[in-house]
């Protein structure tokens, strides 16, 4: 949170976001989890219960009454193959081994993706490994020592 543009904190809200994904935005109602965005290294991940917003008349509104999704927002290693992707996979897998009433079926079991995207920024998609992430510049060529003291 704080550095994605697609991201931002709702006006006079505590830990509430708004969210773009494409052409949908939605607003956060409550954080379900977001212990994985404490640890200095770890995809930063965090899961929201959410709603879907339109800017109408300047100012957000519902779009689907009282309806609410799950939203997560997480930073995935670049090696790592996309949450949909994989669900693409399974449902693929299902439809050609069992048919498409199978896949019904397990589609009422399953979170089912409505929008997924990676961070763009000025339309190009970025990743955590870029320069642009990291505006001083990326050091391979040296390591770096830190010397812990515990308190006595």
């Amino acid at each position: 949170m704080g550095w994605d543009p697609n991201v931002i904190p709702i006006d006079g809200a505590t830990r509430q976001y708004r969210f773009t994904l494409g052409d949908k935005t939605f607003e956060s109602v409550e954080i379900i989890q977001d212990r994985g965005a404490d640890p200095l290294i770890s995809r930063g991940g965090r899961i929201f219960k959410v709603k879907e917003v339109k800017h109408m008349d300047g100012k957000y509104v519902d779009v689907e009454g009282d309806k609410t999704h799950v939203l997560k927002d997480v930073w995935p290693d670049v090696k790592r193959t996309d949450e949909v992707k994989l669900y693409d996979r399974v449902i693929e897998d299902i439809r050609s081994t069992f048919g498409d009433e199978a896949v019904k079926k397990a589609k009422r079991h399953l979170l089912n993706p409505i929008a997924a995207g990676r961070l763009m920024v000025e339309a190009v998609e970025d990743q955590p490994h870029t320069e642009r992430m990291r505006p001083m510049g990326l050091n391979l060529t040296h390591s770096h020592r830190l010397s812990l003291q515990m308190p006595v």
